[in-house]
């Protein structure tokens, strides 16, 4: 069946952010909050937000309480709504062919709607067609299913009508759950552990970007 859907993750799938922007912002907010730790390296820093998780690295790991997680939450704000990320070059010609052949633009990401509508404004001129962020109610968040399931209603597609693109493992939950088909977005992954856990449980894995826009044009509907 034609790929009709592109269900995309944000952060490191379509823009770099998390060295520029997101892990940035975390580094302040331990220098505020825990000025005593040594911070977790970028290496470590991906692998906790892989897993536990972010807000499981945050709430278990360093033990921020509501008061440090709103703290968090403005440190990271004022990160993200000061710089644009940079685009990975080859996924502009990707989405832009893809839209021409009436494709479906989805992002499901934990950055927030306002700064992803942003940011495909900024590089791509046009808003994806769908978009749930972090601003979204917990179960319109991944890996809860509630976006998944609102982009296949409101679209009316099958789920084998969609690709799921995604550097983390919650798109990988969320899609598993719905049956969609789960493309891994390697190349932001440096840890080998993660790469071994994609090729293993991912239904596609992608090491370049213009490997998964061969798969993705050829299987696209028109």
């Amino acid at each position: 069946m034609k790929i009709r859907c592109l269900i995309l993750d944000h952060d490191d799938t379509v823009v770099q952010s998390s060295k520029t922007i997101h892990y940035p912002a975390f580094l302040e907010t331990m220098s505020v909050l825990r000025p005593h730790l040594t911070p977790p390296t970028y290496s470590e820093y991906t692998t906790y937000c892989f897993d536990p998780g972010f807000v499981r690295m945050c709430t278990d790991i360093y033990e921020f309480d509501d008061t440090e997680m709103k703290l968090e939450y403005a440190i990271w704000k004022k990160h993200t709504m000061s710089k644009i990320p940079t685009l990975y070059p080859q996924m502009d010609e990707l989405i832009r062919q893809f839209k021409q052949n009436d494709g479906i633009i989805a992002v499901v990401s934990h950055s927030e709607s306002k700064e992803i509508r942003r940011d495909y404004l900024h590089h791509f001129g046009f808003e994806p067609d769908a978009v749930f962020g972090w601003d979204q109610p917990d179960h319109m968040r991944k890996p809860q299913t509630g976006p998944a399931e609102h982009i296949l209603a409101k679209f009316r597609l099958q789920p084998s009508q969609c690709l799921m693109v995604d550097d983390m493992k919650l798109g990988l939950i969320m899609s598993k759950q719905l049956d969609i088909p789960f493309a891994a977005a390697e190349w932001s992954i440096e840890s080998k552990e993660i790469q071994e856990f994609f090729k293993s449980e991912a239904d596609y894995y992608f090491d370049q970007i213009s490997a998964l826009a061969d798969h993705v044009l050829k299987n696209s509907a028109r």
